[in-house]
């Protein structure tokens, strides 16, 4: 009956009617057999600027959970700042994301997954379904963005093995960024990464699995010399220069996956990271985002290798390039309702704009920070002293203005202000206590702040119990278009990291050491705010329940 109807249907149309319908009802089953190739695309990736990731093997060769908190925590310091990117290596059947995920996430950095390969005959023939599947239902339900990067250096490198043939490798990508969608992890997102070398070669190029399957275009890739016979010293631009040539034309946010380099004569290593921002920035601007490899496999990479290599990695890492946040200047997601708009700027400037910062600790009588290379005349800048003894006098620093001194019976804290002058970029601050004082000494510059009359209103808070969730005070905007900085420290033996606060940019994190340190972090709001709106009230959160904390809230007043 059911045939018979279809047959008088098909007699009434025309022969190219019919013929139509046949090549509709033919794409239309395609559509439904054909794998789940949906747009792909990056949440994290800035548009302007790039992120500054890590991957921290411990040093002192401890991986328990605590060594590994201890080594990521120093090179945070070492940097002044928290990282963007969290990175880490897990085995194919391992269980991700795991507890470092969830802490990276807890400290506002992303969680950038290396899973290792199985040989791709066997992922195309569906042998490690039931894994990868598994994976999937993991990573959904983590809920944000997580970077995972399957079988790396595929055509040259630790997966070339397991990779196989270029087709079998694109079949066995394809099958799990297909399984993945399917199972709605669309917080994954996969980034492809050859070696920088195989785009030289042309190898990389094969094993492409294509736009669609594709979120992130990546590379590795290391300055060699002097430690592998016969290397060359390359500059980092040097090192991806035919990676970026070929993947810059595919309209996707690129990321160096890995890179490290070597000390050389004395101070090269540390210009060497100097001079990666500017690079970025003047000849690879669709690089998103950098990971360093922080470890000695093979050779020495360690960030912290001299004082001047400390030096290099700290100016590379507070450079504004790489200060700009995941998914920094990028259009937020559409929203139910619609978000309100954004506070007038006052007119004849652009707002408010956070120039640097910097962050020193020591044990010294002195103590010395230095103002950001980037400040420019007529930029206002804040400093911050927190020391672990009150009875100390301090010196004030030649022409800077007190905001004002806090104090309790272990610590004492000092702000600051001063409107920048010609010749202050890279400058050193001093502050001088007389006798040899643990101490962390931190200063903060912004652009389009009123010069004559900076703050709209400060407030600090001087805690009397000891507990690890710390609140800034409260203050009334009272303008539209300030901006609300915190700060935090403490002293305690037990603080080794403090998380970032919600809806904060984290610009300076210092850890001491020692008996009797003093930590400190240093946020702002990373935006305007209305006349209407609270600065302050912001949680810092120390992974130690025993300290007193002080905390300060400054409104800084934009340009009248």
């Amino acid at each position: 009956m059911q045939r018979h109807r279809w047959s008088s249907v098909a007699s009434w149309w025309s022969p190219w009617k019919a013929a139509l319908l046949a090549l509709l009802l033919m794409f239309g089953l395609a559509s439904l057999l054909a794998p789940n190739a949906e747009a792909s695309g990056s949440s994290i990736a800035p548009e302007d600027g790039a992120l500054l990731g890590m991957y921290g093997k411990p040093k002192d060769g401890d991986w328990t959970k605590a060594g590994i908190h201890r080594r990521f925590n120093r090179l945070e310091s070492l940097a002044g700042r928290t990282f963007d990117i969290g990175h880490y290596y897990y085995q194919f059947t391992a269980s991700f994301p795991s507890w470092r995920e969830h802490w990276h996430r807890d400290n506002g950095r992303v969680g950038y997954i290396s899973w290792d390969a199985k040989p791709s005959a066997q992922i195309k023939n569906g042998q490690h379904d039931r894994t990868i599947r598994a994976a999937a239902d993991r990573v959904k339900a983590f809920g944000d963005p997580l970077l995972i990067r399957y079988a790396w250096e595929m055509a040259e490198g630790v997966n070339h093995a397991d990779a196989g043939t270029p087709a079998e490798f694109k079949a066995a990508w394809r099958r799990i960024v297909t399984t993945f969608r399917n199972r709605g992890a669309h917080n994954a997102e996969f980034v492809w990464c050859p070696t920088a070398w195989a785009f030289h070669t042309g190898g990389a190029q094969q094993y492409y699995p294509g736009d669609e399957y594709v979120d992130w275009i990546c590379a590795d890739g290391y300055n060699w010399a002097p430690g592998k016979k016969g290397q060359a010293w390359r500059e980092f631009g040097q090192i991806f220069d035919a990676f970026y040539s070929w993947a810059s034309r595919r309209n996707k946010p690129l990321m160096v996956g890995e890179f490290g380099v070597q000390e050389g004569t004395v101070g090269r290593k540390a210009n060497w990271f100097r001079k990666i921002p500017s690079t970025l920035q003047n000849e690879y601007p669709d690089i998103k985002a950098i990971v360093y490899f922080d470890s000695n496999k093979p050779y020495p990479w360690w960030s912290d290798t001299s004082s001047s290599s400390v030096a290099g990695f700290k100016d590379m890492a507070k450079s504004p390039y790489l200060n700009v946040g995941p998914g920094g200047g990028s259009a937020p997601p559409p929203t139910t309702t619609p978000p309100p708009p954004p506070p007038p700027v006052p007119p004849g400037t652009d707002g408010i704009r956070w120039r640097g910062s910097d962050t020193a600790y020591a044990n010294e009588p002195a103590h010395r920070v230095e103002i950001p290379g980037w400040v420019k005349p007529g930029d206002v800048m804040l400093l911050m002293l927190s020391m672990n003894d009150e009875d100390i006098a301090i010196k004030n620093p030649s022409g800077w203005k007190t905001i004002g001194t806090r104090s309790d019976e272990s610590m004492k804290t000092r702000a600051w202000y001063r409107v920048a002058r010609s010749g202050d970029a890279g400058s050193k601050v001093k502050v001088v206590l007389g006798t040899r004082r643990k101490a962390t000494l931190t200063v903060a510059a912004y652009s389009g702040v009123d010069r004559r009359d900076p703050l709209v209103a400060y407030k600090a808070r001087v805690e009397d119990k000891v507990r690890a969730k710390h609140m800034t005070p409260a203050l009334a905007t009272g303008v539209d278009g300030a901006w609300a900085v915190s700060y935090f420290t403490d002293k305690t033996s037990g603080t080794t990291n403090w998380q970032r606060p919600s809806n904060q940019r984290v610009r300076t994190k210092t850890i001491g050491s020692g008996l009797g340190r003093i930590t400190s972090m240093l946020t702002d709001s990373n935006g305007p705010l209305r006349r209407r709106d609270q600065a302050g009230e912001v949680a810092g959160v120390a992974n130690s329940a025993n300290s007193k904390a002080t905390m300060w809230t400054f409104v800084l007043r934009p340009t009248r």
